[in-house]
């Protein structure tokens, strides 16, 4: 190439670089959470047809709201239309990939400039999250909101330098960091802005958390591509059984809904009832009449040397006068891990029995149990600690001792029998009398934020899930 034609190229290149980048549409901030929620449901709606609330745009509009409007009206933080934009067009993009990738958190709070400068007054109107979100927000260039207690025990806000780590409250660090704090944080206790922890066992709230996600301890991200109303069915089968029985048939056997082909057999004249537990849900129940009527789950191989696992079931009998099995892993042989509805039908009992054959038992207390009462249970095991849960809040747990060399943990049969005890001994075969739904098998320990949602989308039929973007602001 020539060299006047090169200086030309050059040039041209030169003048592109200098021309300023087309800029986004700026979204005015009474219509930030309308752009939202419209494309959070088309989203839904297209990632998962059929599963989109009716008022799916209002109801996510106004959570949104809920958030939002406070900083819009905070005469210390400048909405930009510009960056609202921008940011609305990055969600666009995450809408139609079906929410593959997480939110930008920074790029939202980039969209409320603070206006404070140094030494402005930042006080929060209350000491909860939004109050400190606006406030950390309020400070100008990117200072912090610094909280100090005056003498008479009143809060100042103050805008300061981030000159080092130290930090007043929660909020008081960057996107990328938390204030380490002690649990009775009150103002004039400060603590430290350290890096989010990655995903693991060391977080105390989510604010700590790399992936903003965290019960108790800190969890991989949730997967975004989720319908914003489960079905209780698809919120088990997201928890990954081995077996699952909704007893929607009537017959001789009740289809496996988990795939992996644990069909349950009818025995006694066991039958299906329409009334099923799930709120809205039409599948129906296992209906059974007392002495000879079960249904029988074999073949549950997963659970052999198992070192952890989960019964879970909804159940209502008919009186409280005597103990009733419910899911039982006993056999001929000796008992096994097991959840009754037991003395006289008002508590629940599950019993963890090792490898040894010693009994680790969990018994709530007098009246958990009411009669012609729909209740969620579940019983878990993760290797060292058994637990037992009603409605969604935990009865008990019972620490289990290292088993000897060459013994399993648990002493686990490979078929499950619903509503049944066999004859083990002198002991008689024992059966309930009530209805039972919802049967789920699993060969881990389901954690304790998921039991809690199990329960409430069973009363609801259906559970709604939060946007992670609102869950990270919400106060």
């Amino acid at each position: 190439m020539s060299a006047p034609r090169t200086a030309l190229l050059l040039s041209a290149l030169a003048l592109a670089a200098c021309e300023p980048e087309t800029p986004g549409t700026p979204v005015a901030a009474d219509a930030l959470c309308a752009e939202i929620a419209a494309i959070v449901c088309a989203s839904d709606a297209a990632c998962f047809p059929g599963s989109t609330p009716d008022d799916c745009t209002d109801d996510q509009a106004a959570r949104c709201d809920e958030i939002v409007q406070p900083l819009v009206d905070d005469p210390r933080l400048a909405y930009d239309a510009l960056r609202a934009g921008e940011f609305v067009e990055s969600m666009r993009a995450q809408g139609d990939a079906c929410w593959e990738a997480p939110f930008d958190y920074a790029s939202f709070l980039d969209v409320f400039a603070g206006t404070g400068a140094l030494g402005a007054d930042c006080t929060p109107a209350r000491l909860d999250a939004s109050s400190l979100r606006a406030s950390s927000l309020s400070c100008a260039d990117r200072a912090a909101c610094r909280l100090h207690l005056r003498a008479d025990g009143s809060t100042v806000g103050v805008c300061e330098a981030r000159r080092d780590d130290a930090c007043s409250h929660a909020l008081d660090c960057e996107a990328d960091e938390f204030c380490s704090l002690p649990a009775r944080w009150q103002p004039g206790v400060w603590g430290e802005c350290r890096p989010l922890r990655a995903d693991g066992w060391a977080c105390a709230d989510d604010l700590e958390c790399a992936s903003r996600h965290c019960d108790g301890t800190c969890t991989a991200r949730p997967a975004l591509s989720r319908p914003l109303a489960v079905p209780y069915a698809d919120l088990v089968l997201g928890a990954e059984p081995i077996a699952y029985l909704r007893f929607g048939e009537s017959g001789t056997r009740f289809t496996d809904a988990s795939g992996h082909g644990h069909a349950g057999e009818v025995i006694g004249g066991a039958r299906r009832a329409t009334d099923g537990a799930i709120e809205d849900d039409t599948s129906g129940a296992l209906q059974l009449g007392g002495e000879g009527q079960l249904v029988r789950i074999a073949g549950l191989d997963e659970l052999e040397d198992a070192e952890a696992l989960s019964l879970e079931c909804w159940f209502r009998r008919e009186d409280l006068t005597e103990s009733r099995p419910l899911l039982d892993l006993s056999d001929a042989m000796g008992l096994g891990p097991h959840v009754w509805n037991h003395d006289r039908g008002d508590k629940l009992f599950a019993n963890f029995v090792d490898g040894a054959d010693a009994q680790h038992p969990i018994m709530s207390g007098e009246n958990a149990v009411s009669a012609s009462t729909w209740h969620h249970v579940v019983a878990t095991f993760d290797g060292t600690m058994g637990r037992l849960y009603l409605d969604g809040a935990r009865v008990g747990e019972v620490m289990l001792p290292a088993p000897a060399e060459d013994d399993p943990v648990l002493h686990v049969s490979d078929t499950l029998y619903v509503g049944h005890r066999v004859a083990i001994g002198d002991q008689p075969a024992r059966s309930f009398a009530g209805a039972i739904d919802e049967v789920a098998v699993y060969d881990h320990a389901l954690d304790e934020a998921t039991i809690r949602r199990h329960h409430a989308a069973g009363l609801a039929g259906v559970i709604e899930n939060e946007l992670p973007l609102f869950s990270w602001l919400a106060p």
